[in-house]
């Protein structure tokens, strides 16, 4: 017998002992490349399911920490609830003491049996002790983490299709189109229930009986970015479990779930290797404006990746010449009362052929009305889609009601596990055979088709609130139904229903980034409103919503109008407030902030939440940085650093950190400066993706500085492959400067004026008049440096207008560098640059000397300590800022 053969009989044998410990699901993954799983158990605790992996080793030495390193990892990316290993014959010490550090570090709980325990629990199944099981069972649930469980990502062609029925009449045509070569790219189109997935179920059955990886995922009706999660979640899951390739997990985890090169690189390689086979089901449901998904779906096309199917009402597709080309559009019709008949024989077990003609004349031939025949059917109740439809729900039980109505109001798939809490899940099944609801896998749910014929039922009061309670039982666990609550109580004019549901669930909807969806409810429910009750509340979530939508403009709008009537800086409003100075920050309206700031500050210091009074020293100290007053900037971000590292919010101790290595950085400190960036860099427990990029602007910047220009061009890289992950267009701007200030020193004058173009045309085009001037400041330096062949007027032009918006913006730098850039070439420019300047600098130096004196004071020792010793004593501090935050060790003085 080769080892091969020992391995999976082992298997056989663990999961034979382990079967008699009665789990809620056992699944045993046999052959293949290892997974980082052999088998999959899942236990039912109170009303939870937790996942319990188990990972078998059968050796003839002693496994070492090497063996079970690869497993370990994977557990780190899926997180369950238990590794179990079974080890045969046992760990070596060195190996149990990295499982135990491993456990400890990362929270995940880890066993493992050896083969003086395996040969008991065989021998007690030769005897049928069960006892013994009874306590192995025991000693894995007590094991199970219940705290820092994360459920595997269930795949959806093999936890919920695969398992479905795949049978098929007729459209022998469309599976003969469907199964050809001349494509890789088909879109079946049709109206519902006229059996699109239903036919490619049966195609992919073929392919999966030949041995080919099946992707299948259906859209949800969910906002754009929950789309593209969901997408590129399932599919990185796909490779790491199905494939053993973390490559696309590992990417989404640092960069999240956005369209780049780099991304596409990764998709066309795996595509390459593996040639899956992909079905993208509801595809019409892809929201009209999710360019990042139809992009990704058009590139799989027009390049021809892997063979994909889509299935939908429309195609969503724009017309294009390269997509006609490459993909298939198959539009099914309805079909013929033979093959009508067939459907109703196969599951019903009897022929009808009066209906199946009923259905082919009056209801175009879906197949999806002969799915729902049974024995009591008659031509009487199906004259209308709502007397056949309501006449099944007529003949429901009141658990077979509730059910369905659960099911017919909630906008996503409900697990099985909280049909069993509710103690539904005889109705569930019921409702399944009788075909009203489809079953995936462990969820179920109604089809699109019936929905609103469900919808338009008169359920009444007392069974509407019944459905209700579950809805909102589920909705603790599952935001997205809270969004259906809302939508409920709306339709029966409950406004007051809705908006409670609003007002509780408002911060979930945030952390799950529900944006548009929430910010369309709040509309309907000021829309709806016969009074203005609630509406002060309601314009506080608008203004909440249009901010993380970047619409600053309209934010200020809003608030201008709440100022006339209301103190913003109060603790009611402060949260608003801070929004407030946030738009006029990136509005260029720094006057307006600063002197909110300062006619608030004793409020501001004294009464505001730490966390929004560290935001407002962060976003002041930036208008003091923009404009050159590095002192008032430091200060401002040191107290920042004070505040954050009292109530230990790491994340705004980082924040703090990051903007005191940029004063560093210009007091000329530039090694150390970089070293605290790629340190920040590295801190991905506490960073964002998007904060990763700025600190790898940072050191390309530092790296610039110090001559090391390759590195530069490397960190670059980075940085803009985070930003094009999520869209920053103002963060290219930065990046593609960096670009063009190292070509410059390179004498790459081509490439350098290339990046200074792309720099601009972002810039325009996001209305970023000071990146504007900052850009053709880097263009009329290097060309004067190197003696660039160039227009003089033109660049001239360019700084006049460049001086107009440092001295609108009181850009006290960039105004120094003008004055600087036109001595002895442009001198009346030089004179009228060096005249705002002094005027400029006098008039901050009077409004700021106050300012900076008040928070100097409010320092404490330390932080006073460590602003001289930057400025004074011309030390950095940004390290010892880290070492003192715990971020990073105290070095060994030993």
């Amino acid at each position: 017998m080769s080892s091969t053969d020992k391995g999976t009989e082992f298997e056989r044998t663990v999961c034979e002992i382990l079967y008699q410990t009665n789990p809620y699901n056992i699944s045993h993954y046999i052959g293949g490349a290892d997974r980082g799983k052999d088998i999959l158990l899942q236990y039912k605790i109170g009303t939870q399911l937790y996942d319990v992996i188990v990972e078998c080793k059968n050796y003839t030495k002693p496994v070492n920490k090497e063996v079970v390193m690869p497993a370990l990892d994977w557990a780190k990316i899926h997180r369950p609830a238990l590794l179990y290993f079974w080890i045969t014959p046992n760990l070596t010490p060195s190996a149990k003491d990295y499982i135990k550090l491993f456990s400890e570090e990362y929270k995940i709980a880890v066993q493992f049996e050896e083969s003086l325990n395996i040969e008991r629990y065989i021998s007690a199944l030769q005897e049928d002790d069960y006892i013994i099981f009874y306590g192995l069972k025991t000693r894995i649930t007590n094991s199970i983490n219940r705290t820092d469980n994360k459920s595997l990502v269930n795949l959806e062609y093999d936890n919920q299709i695969s398992v479905t029925d795949h049978y098929l009449v007729n459209r022998e045509i469309e599976r003969n189109i469907l199964l050809e070569d001349t494509y890789k790219a088909f879109y079946v189109q049709g109206v519902s229930a006229c059996g699109k997935t239903q036919l490619i179920k049966n195609i992919v059955y073929l392919y999966n009986q030949k041995g080919k990886k099946i992707f299948w995922h259906t859209v949800r009706t969910d906002e754009s970015e929950q789309q593209n999660k969901a997408f590129y979640t399932a599919l990185a899951h796909f490779f790491t479990i199905v494939c053993n390739d973390s490559k696309l997990e590992i990417y989404l985890s640092n960069h999240g779930y956005y369209l780049s090169n780099e991304l596409l690189s990764i998709l066309t390689l795996l595509f390459n290797i593996y040639e899956p086979i992909l079905v993208i089901d509801d595809v019409h449901k892809c929201q009209t404006e999710n360019v990042i998904l139809k992009e990704t779906f058009e590139t799989i096309i027009e390049n021809k990746l892997c063979r994909i199917y889509f299935i939908g009402w429309f195609n969503i597709f724009k017309k294009s010449f390269l997509l006609n080309k490459a993909m298939k559009v198959l539009v099914l019709e309805g079909l013929a009362d033979y093959h009508l008949d067939q459907i109703i024989i196969h599951n019903i077990g009897q022929s009808k052929k009066e209906i199946a003609t009923l259905i082919q004349d009056k209801y175009n031939g879906l197949p999806g009305y002969a799915i729902l025949v049974d024995e009591n059917t008659s031509q009487d109740t199906m004259e209308t889609n709502d007397t056949f439809l309501h006449g099944f729900i007529n003949c429901l039980t009141s658990t077979e009601k509730k059910a369905l109505f659960i099911l017919t109001f909630s906008s996503i798939p409900i697990e099985l596990h909280y049909w069993t809490k509710f103690d539904l899940i005889d109705s569930i099944y019921s409702l399944v055979e009788k075909r009203l609801i489809e079953c995936r896998g462990t969820s179920y749910n109604i089809h699109d088709k019936y929905r609103p014929f469900f919808k338009n039922y008169p359920l009444n009061n007392l069974d509407f609130q019944d459905v209700v309670t579950h809805l909102k039982e589920i909705s603790s666990y599952e935001i997205e139904i809270s969004l259906d609550l809302i939508d409920l109580y709306i339709d029966r004019k409950q406004i007051g229903d809705a908006y409670i549901v609003l007002q509780n669930s408002f911060q979930n909807f945030l952390h799950k980034q529900l944006i548009k969806n929430t910010l369309k409810r709040v509309q309907m429910i000021e829309d709806a409103q016969f009074d203005n009750q609630n509406l002060i509340d309601l314009l506080k979530m608008k203004i909440i919503l249009l901010e993380r939508l970047s619409q600053h403009t309209i934010c200020i709008n809003y608030i201008n109008m709440i100022q006339s009537e209301t103190k913003l800086c109060t603790k009611k409003w402060e949260k608003i407030y801070y929004i407030y100075l946030r738009c006029l920050y990136f509005t260029n309206q720094y006057d307006i902030l600063l002197k909110s700031v300062s006619d608030n500050r004793d409020y501001i210091s004294e009464n505001t939440t730490t966390e929004i009074r560290i935001q407002i020293f962060l976003v002041t100290g930036r208008v003091y940085y923009i404009r050159g007053d590095l002192e008032t900037a430091l200060i401002l971000y040191l107290l920042s650093y004070q505040n954050a590292l009292r109530v230990n919010n790491l994340s705004l101790v980082m924040k703090s950190i990051h903007r005191i290595a940029m004063v560093e950085c210009c007091c000329n400190y530039i090694s150390e400066s970089k070293n605290t960036f790629y340190t920040l860099s590295k801190l991905d427990n506490i960073i964002t993706p998007k904060r990763k990029s700025y600190a790898y602007y940072r050191i390309a910047k530092c790296c610039y500085l110090l001559d090391e220009l390759d590195d530069g061009i490397e960190y670059t890289k980075k940085s803009i492959s985070i930003k094009e992950s999520f869209g920053d267009l103002r963060g290219f701007a930065f990046s593609y400067k960096t670009y063009a200030k190292i070509f410059f020193k390179q004498n790459k004058f081509v490439e350098a004026i290339y990046y200074i173009n792309e720099a601009r045309n972002v810039a325009l085009k996001l209305g970023l008049n000071k990146e504007v001037l900052s850009i053709n400041i880097i263009l009329i330096e290097n060309v004067l440096k190197y003696h660039i062949d160039y227009n003089m007027e033109e660049l001239k032009g360019m700084l006049v207008d460049g001086l107009k918006i440092a001295i609108d913006e009181k850009l006290l730098y960039r105004i120094h560098t003008i004055m600087e850039l036109s001595e002895h070439k442009w001198d009346d420019l030089y004179n009228i640059s060096k005249k705002e300047y002094n005027e400029i600098e006098d008039k901050l130096k009077e409004e700021t000397l106050r300012i900076k004196e008040y928070y100097y004071n409010s320092l404490d020792q330390n932080a006073k300590n460590d602003f001289d010793l930057l400025l004074t004593k011309q030390k950095p501090i940004s390290s010892g800022l880290l070492i003192n935050s715990g971020i990073i060790p105290s070095p060994d003085l030993n």
